[in-house]
Formats: C-alpha cells, structure tokens, sequence
C-alpha cells in the first residue's frame, strides 16, 4: 500500500509525491466501541508519523498510556506555568579569552508530583498543543526581567541573555511587536536579548523567515 501511494501522479501540469503513515488496529469480531477502534487506528498513525512518516505501525496498548500521560502532562503544564513551577536557569557563555559575556536560558519544569521534568519530555508536549507559543514569550519575560536586573549592576550590565525560539513561535505574525513590547516594558536595550533559531528553521520558507529577521535585527 505505501510503495503504490508513494508513487508519483500528475495534478494539472505538476507531477506530485506523497508519503503515507498508516495506524492499524485489531478486531476480533466481538461486538464494539468503533470510536475506540478508531482513536486506536489514529494512535497508532501518530506514532507512524512520530517514527518518520512513511511507515506503516500497530496499536500498541502502551500507546494508550503513553497518549494519556501525554494529556496529563499537557494539562499540569498550563496549571504548572501559572503556580510558578517553571524557572529559567543561566548556562554562562564565553567569549575566546575565557570572559563571560552572557547566558543562555534554559528553561526547567519541577512538577509537584513528578518532580523535575526532563525538557525532552515536556517541549514535544507543548509543540503539539500549541502551549509551546505562551510558554516562549514567558520565557522572554522572565529573561528581560533578569536583563532589567543586571542592568542596575555595573559589572553585569553588559551581559545578554540567549532565549530559544520554537518554530511555531517564530511563524507567527505577531513575533516581532511581541519581542519589541516585552524589550520596551522592561526598558532592556534589544541587543541584549538573543533569538535562538534552529538550522531547519532557517532553512524552511527563507521568504518569510528572512524578512522577520532583518525585521528583528531592527529592533
């Protein structure tokens, strides 16, 4: 099924290649919930998608429970965010003569129950609902706050704060008069602040990220 999908067809003048993720489940033929067969079938797609696309994966009742962590996870996050249970810590960054000339922000969950968890846990978990957006310009907050602090100490005011920006935050319209508002509300000097960007974002549609940059770059 997928080699006959992947085949190329023509749309109008243009020749077209597609990949497919296919999820499967199992019935045995006793009578059933058919929304659950098919949330099971949809489980198991997005763990296709999650593998490299162009696959073909089983449901799994780990996936359930994976699926439901997942949604806890989700939900404790925006509670979490507002309990104060995020922090950001500094890594220092050296210039060649050992002198460090700022930081980078790194961003820390200590949940109540679970305890510390891992970023690699919780950022795929906010890509995928979308919290990933308020929870960046937190982040830029929280750093500007700290910029606005080290301002008033002559021996730190010359540090900047490196912040990674997801790529759902970068896309959106709004990004640059956000940064400019948060920079003007906590009276920081822009050069200050660093917007980390990944290589693949960089990459994907230069006709939008370019202009947003040299836009920033403004600030």
């Amino acid at each position: 099924v997928l080699a006959r999908l992947a085949e190329p067809f023509d749309l109008q003048v243009f020749l077209h290649h597609m990949t497919t993720s296919v999820g499967l489940t199992l019935f045995n033929g006793d009578r059933g919930d058919v929304s659950e067969l098919l949330k099971q079938a949809d489980l198991a797609m997005y763990q296709a998608k999650s593998q490299g696309r162009n696959l073909v994966a089983m449901f799994d009742p780990l996936m359930q429970a994976q699926a439901d962590a997942s949604a806890a996870l989700a939900s404790d996050m925006r509670a979490g965010l507002h309990a104060g249970q995020f922090t950001l810590h500094y890594q220092p960054l050296l210039d060649s003569g050992c002198h460090v000339v700022g930081v980078e922000a790194l961003l820390r969950w200590q949940h109540p129950e679970h305890g510390n968890v891992p970023p690699a846990i919780f950022v795929p978990i906010a890509e995928e609902t979308g919290f990933i957006v308020p929870l960046g310009i937190w982040v830029m907050e929280q750093a500007c706050l700290q910029l606005a602090a080290w301002a008033e100490r002559p021996e730190a005011a010359h540090l900047s704060v490196a912040v990674n920006v997801s790529a759902q935050q970068f896309r959106r319209p709004e990004l640059t008069e956000q940064v400019l508002v948060i920079l003007q509300r906590h009276g920081v000097r822009p050069g200050r602040l660093k917007l980390e960007l990944t290589e693949s974002l960089l990459a994907d549609r230069l006709d939008l990220t370019l202009p947003k940059m040299r836009a920033l770059s403004r600030a």
